[in-house]
């Protein structure tokens, strides 16, 4: 279950951040994202912030592209695999327990079951909804993303990883598991918000270049077109210029031929050019 629900993660994630051509970068990756998945997380646990670390580090091992962008991604899908494990180890999972349904000492599997579960739906539902391609935005949306990213990452880790003191006493207790309760649903709704968030400016800015493109064909095709009638208005004025000449070389006047030949090699019209 881990590595498949790895892989559901893997494949979502593949949509968002370029990856290394190698199959090797690509296996390292989704294993990552399996282990990561499989990680029990408490609300006041460290296990976060041992995830954390290699977590972000493999992910920028096996991508390419923007670092900024990567960066911001890579925190977008870290606060949902934590928030989700955090969601399922510290509520959902007990409430199984309560209503005798497993085991308290057969958490793993039934918790990785879980994990698969949420992790295959989540793929069926965003499949159809993906990015053809990794979004390729500009360094200023990327960093302004940075940003909005940074928040339901400080939001998990202040309430899974700052929250160790509520063994301490039973009211301590209880406003920890109320607040993650109502925060960590909002860490993975926002964080989901703002993958949406990423397609939309990539297809806002995508369709802006579209646009700019088409004004730049338009011009050039008036360009052409405007260069199409003075090349047919130059060889209008050509045939005339040639009856001309011909009728003073069939009176035998060469010497006003000429004088013909060289006004015309001097004029300005044959010197013009558009640049296109």
């Amino acid at each position: 279950p881990p590595l498949l629900a790895g892989l559901f993660a893997y494949r979502l994630c593949a949509a968002f951040l370029p990856e290394k051509p190698k199959r090797r970068w690509k296996m390292l990756l989704c294993l990552t994202f399996g282990c990561s998945i499989s990680m029990i997380i408490w609300v006041g646990d460290n296990n976060l912030l041992f995830t954390m670390l290699p977590f972000y580090t493999i992910v920028f091992l096996c991508t390419q592209g923007n670092r900024v962008g990567r960066l911001t991604v890579c925190t977008i899908f870290f606060c949902i695999v934590m928030s989700v494990s955090a969601l399922l180890d510290t509520y959902v999972w007990p409430i199984f327990v309560a209503q005798g349904l497993f085991q308290s000492d057969l958490q793993n599997t039934p918790a990785r079951l879980l994990r698969l579960l949420f992790w295959g739906v989540l793929w069926l539902l965003l499949r159809r909804r993906l990015p053809q391609e990794p979004p390729k935005l500009t360094p200023r949306l990327w960093h302004m993303s940075a940003l909005l990213a940074a928040m339901p990452l400080s939001a998990v880790a202040a309430v899974v990883v700052l929250t160790r003191q509520k063994y301490d006493s039973w009211l301590l207790h209880s406003v920890t598991m109320n607040l993650g309760l109502a925060v960590l649903p909002f860490v993975l709704m926002t964080s989901l918000a703002l993958l949406f968030l990423l397609k939309t400016l990539d297809d806002a800015q995508r369709l802006e270049q579209e646009q700019h493109l088409a004004s730049l064909r338009e011009r050039y095709y008036q360009a052409l077109r405007r260069e199409q009638n003075q090349l047919r208005a130059l060889r209008h004025d050509l045939r005339n210029h040639f009856t001309a000449i011909q009728g003073l070389l069939e009176r035998g006047d060469c010497q006003r031929a000429a004088e013909y030949v060289q006004k015309m090699a001097g004029s300005p019209a044959l010197d013009s050019g558009l640049r296109l």
